[in-house]
């Protein structure tokens, strides 16, 4: 074959692949990374019962850090759920 074949082979090759890319962009992970927020929340949460009933923070504390987790997690969950609906427009 000659060269100007091989080099036609290439481009062609690499424009269906663009192409491809193109009209199917890769799947996001917004589905997962919603879960992980959610388990990332849970987890703070169980942390934090644990250290008020070891006596590690008083009442106070434990109120206003679980306000802090909860907010932050309603946060995170809003920013993932408003970037898969950019997504899927």
């Amino acid at each position: 074959m000659s060269l100007y074949l091989w080099f036609g082979l290439m481009v062609v090759t690499s424009s269906i692949w663009l192409l491809w890319f193109l009209y199917r962009p890769l799947q996001n992970n917004m589905f997962n990374l919603e879960k992980s927020n959610i388990s990332l929340g849970k987890q703070k949460q169980a942390e934090l019962e644990r250290d008020l009933q070891q006596n590690l923070i008083d009442k106070d504390v434990f109120k206003q850090a679980k306000d802090e987790i909860t907010q932050t997690l309603a946060i995170e969950l809003s920013q993932t759920t408003g970037a898969s609906t950019d997504n899927q427009q």
